[in-house]
């Protein structure tokens, strides 16, 4: 995609969409660490350290899409603001990574719901998945309408991808759930409470309100996005 310029009258910030660079993705990951850790409900609940989550997302997107990637950019200092990463979709859990687990197992619980319930009934194989893995934003620029920026644009270069059938994301977030499912009509696959889940006979979130949610869309390259 060529850059572009997100205008509001009355930010006191102007930004540029454009996709990542091989050269952001350090960047990207210690911004994607920083929010997760500080704000995203289960891997804030679980304590998870910097180090420790720096494992969990080597292992979670193990091949970031560059061409998907869409982040938000603070035109005047070039600091990146926000950021969807995707990646073509692969789950599995790292055993070896003791500290978070519970943070990959419940992201795990979705792909049976999302192979049985979506993929195998339409025919699409899970080569054809594009996974929106991560969003983050950074806390300053909270407000600005980044992630339903960055998510609009990232759907429209997935319509001119002939890679993708499918867009699906594990949704942990309130915030990400309005977006995805109130502003951009996803389909809601699965729904697991976080008090309720359980795993090897321990509730890793039994204190922790709210929910996960597998969120999904067939790619319509039919869809006016820019009108979302």
């Amino acid at each position: 995609m060529n850059p572009q310029q997100l205008e509001h009258p009355n930010d006191e910030f102007k930004f540029t969409l454009r996709t990542a660079r091989t050269e952001d993705l350090t960047t990207i990951r210690d911004l994607v660490t920083e929010v997760f850790l500080a704000s995203e409900p289960t891997s804030s609940y679980l304590k998870i350290s910097p180090a420790g989550f720096h494992l969990i997302y080597n292992a979670f997107v193990p091949e970031v899409d560059l061409s998907t990637t869409v982040l938000a950019e603070e035109s005047r200092t070039g600091e990146i603001a926000a950021v969807l990463v995707n990646a073509p979709y692969a789950s599995h859990v790292d055993t070896s990574i003791k500290e978070g687990l519970a943070f990959q197992q419940i992201l795990h619980e979705f792909y049976e719901p999302l192979k049985s319930c979506i993929l195998i009934p339409q025919g699409i194989p899970e080569s054809r998945v594009l996974h929106c893995a991560l969003a983050a934003t950074r806390l300053k620029y909270e407000g600005h309408g980044l992630f339903k920026a960055i998510l609009r644009e990232t759907l429209k270069i997935a319509t001119m991808d002939p890679r993708w059938d499918i867009a699906m994301a594990e949704i942990t977030s309130p915030i990400s759930r309005h977006v995805f499912v109130d502003l951009f009509y996803w389909n809601e696959g699965h729904v697991i409470r976080y008090r309720d889940y359980e795993i090897d006979g321990k509730k890793p979130f039994e204190h922790l309100e709210g929910e996960a949610v597998l969120g999904w869309t067939n790619v319509d390259r039919e869809k006016p996005y820019h009108l979302i």
